[in-house]
Formats: structure tokens, C-alpha cells, sequence
């Protein structure tokens, strides 16, 4: 971890000065869950109003968001973890995005514990090739949709890079305003965009008409898996966003089996957009709070 980074009881804000040390963490420690990635920190370091803190050299994220009670997320590293957790909940009395197998080890059976499986964060993964090939009766709908979307316009793929995230934030300002007001979508975005080369993401972009009408952003998240944090498409042209998603599967992430599209947010579109790609599994995800 960066020097800088007080000792508990200091904490201070993350910075893109802090991705290769979060990185050397997460190379040794492969994570699941899609929050585990000092790029997800980062681009929502803002909404979630997150700070780090060191205690017993482990890295420890907390959240201070405006809409919930602070939380404590896992701690990154290995040491002397047991105490570590008594630390945290010393100033804050809740985890949050907990993974089943941390949450079972530390917490599970033990006295003094609330624990909620928090499905409004839950993970969506799928088979690579189930969002390419899109085979069988249940993704009649997509297919058709691409089918339509490429009978009618002549798209052009290209990667994501400096040059053209311009046209992507201008593409955002106008997708965000279709978004429901409570989801703060907008700002980790455009951090993205903003920082995409020292992040060192992946993306994608299709113009029709010569114009950028949506964009894709994900990288590496272990071995078997890609995470995808981001698709922004124009909601005006039918069957676009499926014939981004099924391109980025395609053409840029072939290493894996895998890929993880992120939680819900215990948003009702978002949620029935998800299901209905046809999840292999969920990863749960868990609140724990100290009674």
C-alpha cells in the first residue's frame, strides 16, 4: 500500500495513486466479487463517500454514504484478520458486500451478529459463450432484437480510447437523464472515462451514423472471469444494447469462461434486464451488522 496511508484510527480518501498497490492485493487474493477491484473502489469512492485506513497492515475500505449507514467492506490482505474485524467495528458496526465464504468463516454461528443476504448486490454471472451464441428458445428475443438493430443500421465497433471518450460523455449526459434520480450511475462513469488509460480497462464503442451511441467498459476480474462495470447505449435505438454486449463478449474478453455483469441495485428495470440473459448463478453477497 501506498505509504501515505494512515494507521487506524486515520483514514483517508483513495487515489489513482493507489491502484498498484490494490492490484498487488487482489493478484494475491483473486477476488469474486465484483467490488473487489481498485477500479470499482475508485470510480465510486465519490457516491459511496469511501475512505482506507491500515490496521494490522491489512487495507481496510469504509463508506460513509449519504442514503445508508456507514459499513465497512472486507478487508484486503490476509493478517491477523479476526482482529482486524474487532478494529473495524470498533468505529464502524457494519460490513457490507460481504462474500459468502468470508461471511461463513467469520461471522456465521457467532453471537452478537445480524446477518442479511443483501440481494440488491448480489453479482450476475454468465457463460461467455451463452451471451455471444445466444442459442435456444429462451434468447429468441435477443436474436431478434440484433437482428433488427443490424437490418436497419450499419454499425461500426471499435475500441474504447482517450480519442473518442469525448463522445462518450456526451453520450452519457443524454443517457443519464432517462436514469431514475436515486441511482448514482452518472458520476462513477464518468470517473471511468475520465481515468480510463491509468486504470488500465478495457472498452468499446459503436457509432451509427457516424455517431457514438454506445459505449462498454470491464476488465480482468480472476483467471476464469471478466467483470463488465458499464454499458451505456442510446435507449432510442432498438436492440443496441444487445448488440454491444454480445460484441464485447466476443471480441475482447475470449480468455474467459466467464462473465460477471454486476448487481441490480434493487433497481426494478435493471433486475429483469439481468434475469433475462439467463444468469448461470448469483453471488451472494451479505450485510452484517453488530447487535
Amino acid at each position: 500500500m501506498t505509504p501515505d496511508v494512515p494507521a487506524f484510527p486515520g483514514f483517508r480518501k483513495i487515489t489513482i495513486a493507489d491502484k498498484g498497490s490494490f492490484d498487488t492485493y487482489f493478484s494475491k487474493y483473486p477476488p469474486d466479487l465484483s467490488e473487489r477491484t481498485f477500479t470499482n473502489f475508485f470510480i465510486w469512492r465519490e457516491c459511496d463517500r469511501s475512505q482506507v485506513t491500515l490496521i494490522n497492515g491489512n487495507p481496510c475500505v469504509a463508506a460513509f454514504p449519504e442514503n445508508e449507514p456507514p459499513y465497512f467492506f472486507e478487508p484486503l490482505g490476509n493478517d491477523r484478520i479476526k482482529e482486524t474485524l474487532q478494529v473495524c467495528l470498533s468505529r464502524v458496526p457494519r460490513f457490507s458486500r460481504v462474500s459468502e465464504g468470508f461471511m461463513k468463516e467469520y461471522f456465521e454461528g457467532k453471537e452478537g451478529f445480524k446477518i442479511e443476504l443483501d440481494r440488491d448486490h448480489c453479482d450476475y454471472v454468465y457463460r461467455r459463450d451463452d451471451l455471444i451464441d445466444l442459442k435456444g428458445r429462451k434468447y429468441d428475443g435477443k436474436r431478434n432484437k440484433i437482428r433488427r438493430f443490424l437490418k436497419n443500421n450499419i454499425p461500426l465497433y471499435e475500441k474504447l480510447t482517450e480519442d473518442n471518450a469525448a463522445d462518450c460523455l456526451r453520450l452519457l449526459g443524454r443517457w443519464k437523464k432517462a436514469k431514475p434520480a436515486s441511482l448514482c450511475l452518472d458520476a462513477p462513469i464518468k470517473e471511468t472515462l475520465v481515468n480510463f488509460s491509468k486504470l488500465n480497462v478495457k472498452g468499446a464503442i459503436v457509432k451509427v451514423n457516424g455517431a457514438v451511441e454506445a459505449f462498454t467498459i470491464g476488465e480482468r476480474l480472476n483467471d476464469d472471469t471478466a467483470v463488465i462495470y458499464i454499458e451505456v447505449a442510446n435507449p432510442q435505438i432498438d436492440g443496441l444494447s444487445q448488440y454491444i454486449n454480445q460484441q464485447f463478449c466476443l471480441r475482447e474478453w475470449g480468455q474467459f469462461k466467464h462473465i460477471n455483469r454486476e448487481e441490480d441495485l434493487g433497481e426494478a428495470g435493471l433486475r429483469r434486464a439481468k434475469l433475462s440473459y439467463h444468469p448461470i448463478k448469483l453471488i451472494n453477497k451479505y450485510n452484517i451488522t453488530l447487535v
